[in-house]
């Protein structure tokens, strides 16, 4: 990760810890510059998200992984995945984190060859994608091909990791409200 990478996830912490707040936009969450394509600011968006996830699993503070965690997954379900999120949570997090597989499935759902260009950089980081990425990809669209892709929306509460039912209606009943 690149020095000012890791500050800016540590400013983002200390801001959370005092204000228990986290940025709001895509532009906030990524380096406050406007890119040329917005697929670019976008993925430094997803990028921080997903660096953050981390950065508060590792320093043990439950209540900011659990708030980056649900920005994350609601930037998923609006957008689409990119790749250097992909690449770094494949990296970083536990296998059998609920959040890869929610690259996963939004990659499936959303996925267009023509997605990936030069000027979006996305071409470039295909052949970098983790192979557990493509075997998982593979997988899900083996079952796509067999059930069909899903008509319903993507539930966040599949990707938040309750413990049991029982706080998976609790949680399902507050999404809903929202």
């Amino acid at each position: 990760m690149h020095p000012s990478a890791n500050k800016a996830i540590v400013s983002i912490f200390v801001d959370w810890v005092y204000t228990q707040t986290l940025p709001k936009t895509d532009l906030e969450w990524s380096d406050g510059k406007r890119e040329d394509h917005l697929t670019q600011m976008e993925g430094k968006a997803q990028l921080a998200r997903t660096k953050a996830l981390i950065f508060g699993d590792r320093v043990l503070s439950p209540a900011f992984y659990e708030a980056t965690r649900d920005s994350l997954i609601n930037h998923l379900i609006k957008k689409s995945t990119l790749y250097e999120a992909v690449i770094h949570g494949f990296a970083h997090l536990p296998k059998d984190h609920a959040i890869l597989d929610l690259f996963v499935e939004k990659h499936c759902r959303d996925y267009e060859d023509a997605d990936d260009t030069v000027e979006n950089g996305e071409l470039v980081l295909r052949s970098s994608l983790p192979h557990d990425f493509l075997m998982r990809v593979m997988i899900r669209y083996s079952r796509f091909k067999k059930e069909g892709v899903p008509q319903n929306d993507v539930n966040p509460c599949d990707y938040h990791g309750h413990a049991n039912e029982e706080e998976k209606k609790q949680c399902q009943a507050e999404v809903d409200k929202d």
